[in-house]
Formats: structure tokens, C-alpha cells, sequence
């Protein structure tokens, strides 16, 4: 462990100061790679309260944007599992260094947390800076250490004689070199609205109505308030956006077009609002109504469309099929919560069954489709939408479901319930 204010690799010449004052670096070299990891001294790595510096011999000639999409493809996607979510990538300088930033979250062994990652070539080295966020951490105090070892953080030519470690501090270097960086933001919740708190020229977009936005003194306050379902701080995109006001016949779709030029962003078109606003009717009439008539679609640089409440991310997969499944989340995950007794069912199984009021050649998944079989066309739909009506106000309200159902079609749902 160096127990030092600031740590410096004169091979590099990378110079990075520790975020608060009680925390070490742990250096270690292995086949060329050199990892540091930052975290409190008496910390653990399994709490997920900790940074890295990580300097990869690497050679010339691969584009940085492809080198952080094979990054986010070989590695973090499996690392944060099945909640993997890309919240934001950006193009970004840091010391007058092109790099791209990506913000993700998931979860570790049970530990849920975003992962923030500065990616940048110096000569013939990839350097990885990154950043955890443990959810349940106080993430204001977290970030503001954070951004105070991002302040300090140089590249320096290695010819030149660097300040030795004793001098260097994060106020040497003038605050106006990282204006393209995005500062650190938080999201809590407060009182069941969500709140964020970011940097004036983002905004951070969520499920449900944004019902307050303030800007004062360089930053941005946003609140969400849930209009289908509970709050949940899992699901949102930071970035810069502006919104656009569409009409399809009573449904008011809200566009948060991204005013980023990274070809890498999925733009919301005429065809996938076309599709979405189908998808969003036949679902109200199938499942009922729900206690709004507005529609957000988010243009991100995700991989993957994710669904939510009234709300739909677009990902790179935006495609027919996508966009109807996401979508039944309003009904499946939004009314009806995905608890730890009906996780599968209303997470997995219900949305991919959803497609099949669109094409009834479509195979329904096995158990809802032995349940169907069982229970038959006109009880089934009375079931779900018994399933549906009495879930608004509470946790899902499986026995009711189970019990319209019948006893030979509950049984075939057995397997996916706990």
C-alpha cells in the first residue's frame, strides 16, 4: 500500500492524486499492465467503494471508440450482469487529451453500483481511469472526492522532470482544461420523487413527469415523479437533450432528442415513432388504461433498448420486435411489479408473450402457453387483466391472478414462480 497524496507513474507519466485523504494506493504489475487501485484504508474491495488506474501496453492504429466498445462488449456487460445498463458516452478531453467517458450500471455479487470510465492513448499506452459508485453510498460526498482526484489527474511528457509528489495538488492544475468533462452527478430518492442533481447544461431523463427543474449556480436540479409504478432510481440517461412534442391521434409522444454528435447515438425516426405509438394502442386496449397519455422516447448510445414505465430508452437493437416488447413494460413492470415471487413471470415471460397480440403466429413462451391452453382464450385475458387492475395500487396481486386462472392453468406458471 503507498500511503502518499498523490500517486505518479514517470514511465507513463501519469500524475493522480488520491480523493480523500484517508484513502491508499495499491499498485501491482502483471505482463506489462499496471493496476492501481484507490479505496479506503481499512476498506474492502467487495463493498465496490474504490477506483482504479489501469496503464495497458497498447498498439497504434485502433480508433479509441472502438477500443471502449469492445471494452463495454468483452467485459462489462458480463461483469454487471443482467442489469448491465450503458447510462452515457461521451467524447471528452482530459489534460488536453482526447477520451471517452462511459457511465454503466449493475451489479457485482449482489452489490448494485454505477461504474464511471475515462479511456485515452498516450503514445503506445491505453490509460483506464475509472470510478465506482456503490448505490446506498452517500454519492454526493463520493463523487466530490472523485472529482477532486479527476482535477489533479495530468499527462506529462516523460522527458520533462515531473513536480515531485510532495508539490503536486489538485489546485495546480486550472479547472478550465476539464470544461468538456462531465461533471459528477447524483440520483436519490426523495420523499418517492427522483432526484438529480447534475451539471447546468445536462439533463438527466427518467421514468414518470418531470415536475421541477432548476438551474443556479452552474448546476441542474431535476425531480421525476412516477406516473405508472413506484420511483425507480435503476433506469435513466444522462446526457444533453432537448425535447420535441409529438401528437398520434389522444397520445402525446415526448422525444428527448440527444444533441450529441456520436454517430453511435440512436436517433429516434419517423418509422420507430410510428411504431411505438401502434404498439402503445393496441397494448391500452388489451391491458387497459394506465393514469397517463404521455410517451417518452430517449435517444441513447446504448446497445440495448430498455422499457419502462411510459418510457422507452432506444438502443442500438431498436428494431420492430424490440420496441413492441419494451413497450408492454408500462403494463408489465410498471402496473404490475416484478417482485422476487413474480420476477420471471413479469420481467421475462409476459413481455415476450405481449408480441403474440401483434402476430399470433408467434410461439408463446412454453408455460404461458400450456397456461393459455389450460385455462383457455376468454379466461386467460380475464386473468390478466384481473392480474392488471389489481396490482395499480400495490405489490402484484399473484393469488387473484392464479386463482381466475384455475388450478390446471396456475400449475403450468408453477415453475415460474419462487
Amino acid at each position: 500500500m503507498l500511503d502518499v497524496p498523490v500517486y505518479q507513474n514517470a514511465a507513463v507519466g501519469v500524475v493522480l492524486p488520491r480523493p480523500f485523504s484517508d484513502w491508499v494506493f495499491a499498485p501491482a504489475t502483471e505482463r506489462g499492465t499496471t493496476t492501481v487501485i484507490f479505496q479506503p484504508r481499512d476498506g474492502s474491495l467487495s463493498d465496490q467503494l474504490w477506483g482504479a488506474l489501469v496503464l495497458v501496453p497498447f498498439g497504434s492504429g485502433v480508433p479509441l471508440g472502438a477500443i471502449a466498445d469492445r471494452r463495454i462488449a468483452s467485459s462489462w456487460r458480463a461483469t454487471l450482469g443482467p442489469n448491465y445498463a450503458l447510462l452515457a458516452r461521451d467524447s471528452v478531453s482530459l489534460d488536453g487529451v482526447p477520451a471517452i467517458h462511459i457511465v454503466m450500471s449493475g451489479s457485482i455479487n449482489l452489490a448494485v453500483l454505477d461504474v464511471e470510465e475515462y479511456l485515452l492513448l498516450r503514445d503506445s499506452t491505453l490509460i483506464v481511469l475509472q470510478f465506482r459508485y456503490p448505490r446506498g453510498q452517500p454519492r454526493d460526498s463520493i463523487a466530490a472526492g472523485y472529482a477532486r482526484a479527476l482535477r489533479g489527474f495530468r499527462i506529462r511528457s516523460t522527458a520533462s522532470t515531473d513536480l515531485p509528489v510532495s508539490t503536486v495538488r489538485p489546485s495546480d492544475r486550472p479547472a478550465a482544461t476539464l470544461t468538456s468533462r462531465p461533471s459528477p452527478w447524483s440520483v436519490t430518492l426523495d420523499r418517492g420523487l427522483i432526484l438529480f442533481n447534475l451539471p447546468a447544461a445536462q439533463r438527466a431523463i427518467a421514468p414518470g413527469a418531470l415536475t421541477s427543474e432548476l438551474v443556479a449556480a452552474g448546476r441542474r436540479t431535476m425531480r421525476w415523479s412516477p406516473t405508472v409504478g413506484a420511483a425507480d432510481t435503476a433506469l435513466y440517461a444522462v446526457g444533453h437533450f432537448h425535447a420535441e412534442l409529438r401528437r398520434a391521434g389522444r397520445l402525446t409522444i415526448r422525444i428527448w432528442r440527444s444533441e450529441s454528435a456520436d454517430v453511435s447515438i440512436n436517433r429516434a425516426t419517423d418509422a420507430l415513432i410510428g411504431l411505438a405509438a401502434e404498439a402503445w394502442g393496441r397494448y391500452w386496449r388489451a391491458f387497459g388504461p394506465v393514469p397517463t397519455t404521455e410517451l417518452a422516447l430517449v435517444e441513447t448510445a446504448w446497445d440495448e433498448t430498455r422499457g419502462g414505465p411510459a418510457i422507452l430508452f432506444l438502443g442500438r437493437d431498436a428494431d420492430t420486435t424490440t420496441i413492441r416488447r419494451e413497450l408492454s413494460r408500462t403494463w408489465w413492470g410498471g402496473v404490475v411489479r416484478g417482485e422476487r415471487a413474480t420476477g420471471t413471470l413479469v420481467e421475462r415471460e409476459l413481455p415476450e408473450w405481449s408480441l403474440t397480440l401483434f402476430d399470433a403466429r408467434r410461439p408463446a413462451p412454453a408455460a404461458l402457453a400450456a397456461a393459455l391452453a389450460a385455462a383457455g382464450e376468454p379466461r386467460w385475458r380475464e386473468a390478466l387483466r384481473t392480474f392488471l387492475a389489481e396490482s395499480r395500487d400495490g405489490g402484484p396481486a399473484l393469488a387473484t391472478f392464479l386463482r381466475v386462472l384455475g388450478d390446471s392453468a396456475a400449475q403450468s406458471l408453477r415453475p415460474l414462480l419462487h
